[in-house]
């Protein structure tokens, strides 16, 4: 999640968002982290979400969406609280968090499919 998290916000942030380079870096080092602490959460609730939705055994759009619902209701608040304690104004929280969420139909299932590769990795080395 680290990985994959620094990228992509430091792109909404600056690029779209017009948050200073500075901000950006400070956001992205306190994500780091917060998405250490949440990778697992996450990661259960996005499988849980699966289930519940027979998800895995689905159609492939089926796993795309709940792939992209679970990584908006998810990581977009923790993402708005982020932002506001590295003094991103009202603006620039909505603004990255719309682009976030519009990424998300992007970035969604990509991470899920990252994730996904990076659990089959570990299960081998085990």
């Amino acid at each position: 999640m680290v990985a994959f998290a620094f990228v992509v916000g430091m792109t909404v942030e600056v690029v779209f968002s017009g948050l200073t380079l500075g901000q950006s870096f400070q956001s992205r080092m306190l994500a780091i982290p917060m998405n250490m602490i949440i990778a697992r959460p996450y990661g259960i609730y996005r499988d849980r979400l699966f289930a519940l939705i027979g998800a895995e055994a689905g159609r492939r759009i089926t796993r795309i969406l709940v792939d992209i619902f679970s990584f908006l209701t998810f990581m977009v608040p923790q993402y708005a609280a982020v932002l506001w304690v590295v003094g991103a104004n009202g603006l620039q929280i909505l603004t990255a968090c719309s682009m976030v969420t519009a990424m998300s139909l992007a970035v969604g299932r990509p991470y899920g499919l990252y994730m996904l590769f990076c659990r089959k990795l570990l299960e081998r080395k085990s």
